[in-house]
Order: C-alpha cells, then sequence, then structure tokens
C-alpha cells in the first residue's frame, strides 16, 4: 500500500461522519413545545432534549412522539401574535 492510499484512507474516516446529517430535539423553553431540528439548540431560549444527536429524522420523531417535557408544536394552546 501506497503512503497516498493510507493518506486517503485516513481523510476518509475524518470527513465522513462530518458530512452526516444529524438531528436534534429541540424545545422552545417559553412555548413548551419540542421540534426536531437539523441545528443544535442555540441561545438561552431553546434546550436539547431527548438522547442528544440522533443519525436519521425518524428516530428524533419516534422519541418527541414519546416526550413527556413538552407538547408538540400543534398541540400547543398559545396563540400566535397578530399585527
Amino acid at each position: 500500500m501506497s503512503i497516498r492510499s493510507v493518506a486517503m484512507a485516513c481523510g476518509m474516516f475524518v470527513v465522513t461522519p462530518a458530512c452526516a446529517a444529524q438531528f436534534y430535539i429541540v424545545q422552545d423553553i417559553k412555548k413548551q413545545s419540542c421540534t426536531v431540528s437539523e441545528e443544535s439548540p442555540k441561545g438561552d431560549d431553546q434546550v436539547m432534549v431527548g438522547e442528544g444527536a440522533y443519525g436519521d429524522e425518524a428516530s428524533a420523531k419516534s422519541d418527541l412522539n414519546k416526550m413527556l417535557v413538552c407538547t408538540p408544536p400543534e398541540a400547543s394552546s398559545e396563540q400566535p401574535a397578530t399585527k
């Protein structure tokens, strides 16, 4: 095996996990509702719930439906603000 082949193989292990999509269950603290997002929670008004990052959206949604700490967005009793 050449040095070039080894370098390419090592590079694949570094790049591959970064390319994989990750999904998070994010809770909006004010609304007490959760959504599945491809971005980790940001700011003081969002927190991550569940088991951290999920490898696929279906797993995240499945766990979201089992969560007791928050309600789905459509079940939220808070009405959107009107202008």
